[in-house]
């Protein structure tokens, strides 16, 4: 797990506890998300590595972000997805949904068609086109 230097003090080793690390506090969670996108495919993962339980996690996100971390890991992938997109064009469909943290291609299209009402060939089109 890539940890940025500022959370880094946070983790202290403790073998009595279910979890490897203290709690990292809730205000660094989402670059957590980010700087580990790819071993992040739930928001029951997300929980574990900032140390916390699912639903202590879910529960205390929402309240200091006004958002489910389901919505921000979403809106995280969603936001990669069109970085990637833009950065490698030519990139394949699965090396994308490897890249954005999800299993494969087919992961990659029911995310967008539940989340988003679209597809990546739609996506990719207007990304390239320059109409989003």
């Amino acid at each position: 797990m890539k940890i940025s230097k500022n959370i880094s003090h946070y983790l202290l080793v403790c073998k009595k506890k279910k979890y490897r690390y203290k709690p990292i506090p809730l205000k660094f969670s989402v670059n957590v998300l980010k700087e580990n996108l790819k071993e992040i495919p739930t928001v029951q993962r997300w929980a574990r590595q900032m140390g916390y339980s699912r639903c202590y996690f879910s529960t205390s996100f929402a309240e200091h972000f006004d958002e489910t971390p389901h919505e921000c890991l979403s809106r995280v992938r969603y936001t990669r997805l069109h970085k990637v997109i833009l950065s490698y064009p030519h990139k394949t469909s699965r090396a994308i949904a490897v890249e954005i943290g999800l299993k494969d291609d087919q992961a990659l299209y029911k995310f967008l068609n539940r989340h988003f009402d679209t597809n990546f060939t739609e996506i990719r089109k207007k990304l390239l086109n320059g109409e989003q």
